[in-house]
């Protein structure tokens, strides 16, 4: 009878509730934007709609095909999935069966995502719900909770069938929550339900917040069951956060459904025996702490500020250390360590530090009252004591700098450290940035490393560079050896070392030779306390040799812009020099063809002026010749263009390695340059060992009309001299094509045309054509560039570049 009586109310309320027309929820931004209920699960109650997606008009009604049933008085876990945060959910049952749903009376679950993407809540049916079948709502809007006939905001809805079962003949136990939580155990507390159960409860504990079900395999590593109202979980792991589910079981048959504890709880921070490194590549790192205001006096205050950031050492890149910007008055931050035991001794603390100017790697001095403080404690945090102090006094460098302290009269078993800053109450001119990095606790080792290498900048040269470094306490008997390498690879034990990658000094510094010119070395170094006995390799700064003076034949095609040892500038005048760093000449399309393979100089507006500086060249056994290609284009086009009134481009040669600069050619409003290829070409007589090339451009100070680009190519240093008239005679605008050609090139000015040289860049002549035609058979030269002399009848000659496949 019972059971015809319980369909007989299911059928009744079913036939009453579909017999109701509800409103249709309506939400003017729609879902798709990722407001929706992608997912809506009760895992209590087996219930699982899943990926379902953006409803069309954000509303769909299952109430047809999906029951969701669950008994009155349990608080039954639900999620609610969505594509987008800051979603408020909202859960109604029209109990009365009257076709709407009350706003406050029949709402039975609500929840919001908060900054994540998952509602996670209860729904509670009321107790003494009768019961029967009833129509179920859940919606979900953006940024404010939805009501149950929603008409605007982003969102969606979808309708379900309720059943509501008779109450639980076993309840769950209630106000289940965690307390006592230390590093590897947390104590669970519950109150027992009206009647206590037969057979106690049974405790379900893990590290993803998914609720048990029927499959789930309890045994000793995520499970307890006890007859008392309280538990203790063991052998949890520290730092770590748990999720704890409950159920009471009055028979081996009859339990309640699994309730969460109010919350997850997170298990403290263990104890650390070094040796111990945190690198901050996870920032602040495991067990690190901030805090605001206070002294060293008094401890850390109560401020909820967080000061120090992850940022790049001394502003190189943007992560991996610890960063606090110091300006303005009254910024007081802390990073406190882990707690550390001591008591075994024999222990130091060591960690990089440095100061930059604010978002720079420039050096900069700590304010007036700036104070940065290293500090220790010996009693977990309580108090603490000054060990080092940096202040407007001895403000700390913007090179890595080590501090290393010796912790062999600290033995404590509660010792943490402390970074101090505070900006004072004085606002001082100087904003900065203090970094820390690679901090250790550590054993004192037996053959300690040196620290603060640094490349001496004053010393490199094209071969080499000089390596300082701050000794170890103690002096080697074996010195230091000092390890290169143009790979960023720090040497291991298996690394064999040779004198081509490594010297042996008995002090600071160390002395490299033999280097490649123009390359970038890493430089490593370990103190070396007897054969068996050597501490850890430390640096791995980077040392970047000189460019070396050039002995042509050279070329360079601007393929790599601008070219290995060549340098850009800015300001300033051929007179002056440059006087700026500002890179004005950037890599493109020859003329504006192609995407890249030339330089070029953009001339508008004012005061725009860029140097594009050659490498140095021994020029002492000249003659040379200078040869390049250039012109001039409308900007980002290829149709021809002028110079503006003040605009000018020069060609300048420099003796003594770019002091003073010579001006070899100019181009200006006067000058009527193509928008075609047009070979340059300067004879050098009495160059030095120091010879330098620029070309210098400028758009002086008039804003006029012109937009122009000029631009350089192929430019080539080769031995020998070309006539003057193939330098001065621009009279005849002579090209050839193609360029770069694969056997036959055609010259567009044949005519009364005596003869064809053929020159490599070596100043080798390799090829002479007599009365030579329009076209000319060039198929068995060797790819590579070459000039092609023209001698014409009338005494005049011309020199154009041309390219060999």
């Amino acid at each position: 009878m019972k059971r015809i009586y319980l369909l007989a109310a299911l059928g009744l309320t079913m036939a009453q509730f579909s017999a109701q027309t509800y409103c249709l929820p309506e939400f003017a931004s729609g879902c798709s934007g990722g407001d929706m209920i992608d997912s809506f699960t009760v895992p209590a109650a087996g219930f699982a709609h899943t990926d379902t997606g953006c409803s069309a008009g954000s509303y769909e009604d299952f109430s047809s095909t999906l029951t969701l049933t669950l008994q009155p008085s349990l608080p039954y876990d639900f999620t609610v999935t969505h594509d987008y945060s800051g979603q408020y959910v909202s859960i109604w049952a029209d109990f009365n069966n009257d076709g709407t749903f009350d706003p406050t009376t029949e709402l039975i679950g609500s929840g919001s995502s908060g900054s994540g993407m998952q509602t996670a809540s209860t729904i509670t049916v009321p107790a003494g719900t009768p019961v029967g079948t009833y129509r179920m709502r859940v919606a979900d809007r953006w940024n404010s909770a939805p009501i149950p006939c929603n008409v605007s905001g982003y969102g969606e809805a979808h309708d379900y069938t309720l059943a509501v079962t008779a109450p639980p003949s076993c309840i769950v136990p209630g106000n289940f929550a965690a307390s006592n939580i230390l590093p590897t155990s947390a104590v669970l507390t519950w109150t027992a339900p009206t009647t206590p159960p037969a057979n106690g409860y049974t405790v379900y504990y893990s590290t993803v917040n998914a609720a048990p079900t029927a499959t789930t395999v309890l045994d000793a590593t995520n499970s307890l069951s006890t007859p008392n109202l309280t538990a203790t979980l063991n052998g949890l792991n520290p730092t770590t956060t748990y999720y704890a589910w409950i159920r009471t079981n009055c028979t081996t048959t009859d339990q309640s459904i699994w309730v969460a504890s109010t919350g997850s709880f997170t298990t403290l921070c263990a104890t650390f025996t070094p040796n111990y490194s945190n690198d901050f590549s996870t920032f602040p790192g495991a067990c690190w702490s901030q805090a605001t205001g206070g002294a060293p006096a008094t401890g850390p205050g109560t401020g909820t500020s967080t000061y120090w950031y992850d940022d790049g050492f001394l502003n190189n890149g943007n992560t991996g250390a610890a960063k606090f910007n110091i300006y303005s008055t009254d910024r007081t931050g802390w990073l406190i360590s882990p707690v550390f035991d001591l008591s075994a001794g024999g222990y130091r603390v060591k960690f990089d530090y440095g100061v930059t100017e604010y978002a720079d790697i420039t050096p900069s001095a700590l304010g007036s009252d700036d104070l940065v403080q290293f500090l220790i404690s010996t009693d977990g945090g309580v108090t603490w004591t000054v060990l080092q102090t940096w202040d407007a006094t001895n403000s700390p460098s913007n090179t890595t700098n080590t501090y290393t302290y010796n912790l062999t009269t600290y033995t404590g078993n509660s010792t943490r450290f402390a970074l101090y800053v505070t900006s004072g109450t004085t606002n001082d001119a100087e904003d900065l940035d203090f970094f820390t990095d690679n901090f250790a606790v550590e054993a004192i080792p037996t053959c300690d490393s040196t620290t603060n290498i640094l490349v001496d900048a004053a010393t490199v040269t094209a071969t080499g560079g000089s390596i300082t470094f701050t000794p170890s306490v103690s002096t080697p008997a074996g010195g230091y050896q000092v390890y290169f390498s143009t790979v960023n690879s720090a040497p291991t034990g298996a690394t064999v070392l040779t004198p081509a990658n490594s010297v042996t000094t008995a002090s600071s510094p160390a002395i490299i030779t033999g280097l490649s010119a123009a390359t970038t070395y890493y430089v490593w170094v370990r103190s070396v306390c007897s054969a068996n006995d050597m501490s850890v390799w430390t640096g791995g700064v980077q040392l970047t040799t000189a460019c070396a003076t050039i002995t042509p034949a050279y070329t360079n095609d601007f393929s790599a812009f601008p070219g290995v040892c060549w340098e850009q500038a800015s300001g300033g005048t051929p007179a002056t020099g440059p006087t700026g760093t500002s890179a004005n000449w950037y890599n493109d399309g020859f003329l504006n063809s192609g995407p890249s393979g030339a330089a070029g100089i953009n001339l508008y507006s004012d005061f725009t002026t860029g140097w594009l500086m050659s490498p140095t060249f021994d020029l002492s056994a000249g003659p040379y010749t200078l040869t390049f290609d250039y012109g001039l284009v409308e900007w980002a086009d290829t149709t021809s263009g002028v110079l503006g009134s003040d605009d000018q481009v020069q060609v300048l040669m420099s003796t003594n390695g770019g002091s003073t600069w010579t001006v070899l050619h100019t181009w200006d409003a006067s000058s009527a340059i193509s928008n075609t290829s047009t070979t340059y070409a300067y004879v050098v007589n009495g160059g030095t060992n120091q010879t330098k090339f620029a070309i210098y451009a400028t758009e002086g100070s008039t804003n006029d009309a012109e937009d122009v680009e000029f631009f350089v190519d192929n430019f080539g240093l080769a031995a020998g001299a070309l006539g003057v008239g193939e330098i001065t005679a621009d009279s005849k605008e002579v090209k050839v094509y193609p360029n770069p050609f694969t056997d036959v090139v055609n010259i567009t000015e044949a005519k009364d045309l005596k003869s064809v040289t053929v020159i490599d860049m070596s100043g080798r002549l390799v090829k002479t054509i007599a009365n030579p035609g329009r076209q000319i058979n060039l198929s068995e030269l060797k790819a590579g560039l070459y000039i092609l002399k023209l001698d014409y009848k009338d005494g005049t000659s011309k020199s154009v570049k041309a390219i060999k496949k």
